[in-house]
């Protein structure tokens, strides 16, 4: 093969791979929103973070995942993953990556986590927040048309149980009257584990 179609191949490899990750990103933000732009859903941002961690020396576990400047249904601007290094041998450190809708990934290495490795997780964000909205409707605790504000989400590993991971939604509900209510959705089956009305506001 010529040193040409070398080049080319290369450029045609990154423009697949630049094109994979636009693509997989915005597939987290629901067409109409006004935060289409700049929010993405958490198993999006994963794809991305995982490559780049995979590639570093050791092995990392992930314990938490965290939305940061959340959106709406269970989206945010960025996406912050932690995980463990757990290689052994090694001396023990974490990884936190951050990242943007762009792909682009903002790597910091600290002091190891004391959280429990995230496992069996397939349900994303917005998944977890369509489980609390639609569990709120059907006990006629909202309607469809009750505004509903994220304030926080994050994911972690769990230990009492053993279920592997679950989401946890800080939502206000409402405008005139809001509530404020914290839910817990099972991160592999999508189920609510618990959902609390902290307090009115």
């Amino acid at each position: 093969m010529s040193a040409g179609f070398r080049v080319l191949e290369v450029w045609m490899i990154i423009l697949i791979m630049s094109t994979t990750v636009l693509l997989t990103l915005t597939s987290g933000c629901l067409e109409g929103d006004e935060d289409d732009e700049v929010c993405f859903s958490a198993l999006s941002g994963r794809s991305v973070v995982d490559d780049i961690v995979e590639d570093m020396e050791g092995n990392h576990e992930l314990v938490t995942v965290t939305g940061l400047d959340p959106g709406e249904n269970g989206r945010a601007r960025f996406w912050k993953f932690a995980y463990n290094n757990v290689t052994s041998g090694a001396a023990l450190t974490s990884v936190m990556a951050t990242v943007d809708i762009d792909g682009n990934v903002e790597i910091k290495m600290g002091e190891p986590l004391t959280k429990t490795p995230i496992r069996n997780l397939s349900i994303d964000s917005t998944s977890a927040y369509f489980a609390t909205r639609n569990g709120l409707i059907e006990d006629e605790v909202i309607t469809d048309s009750t505004r509903i504000t994220v304030i926080f989400v994050y994911l972690l590993g769990e230990r009492p149980d053993n279920r592997g991971c679950d989401w946890t939604l800080g939502l206000v509900l409402g405008s005139e009257q809001p509530v404020e209510v914290t839910a817990r959705i099972d991160g592999n089956t999508g189920e609510a584990i618990s959902v609390t009305i902290t307090k009115d506001r």
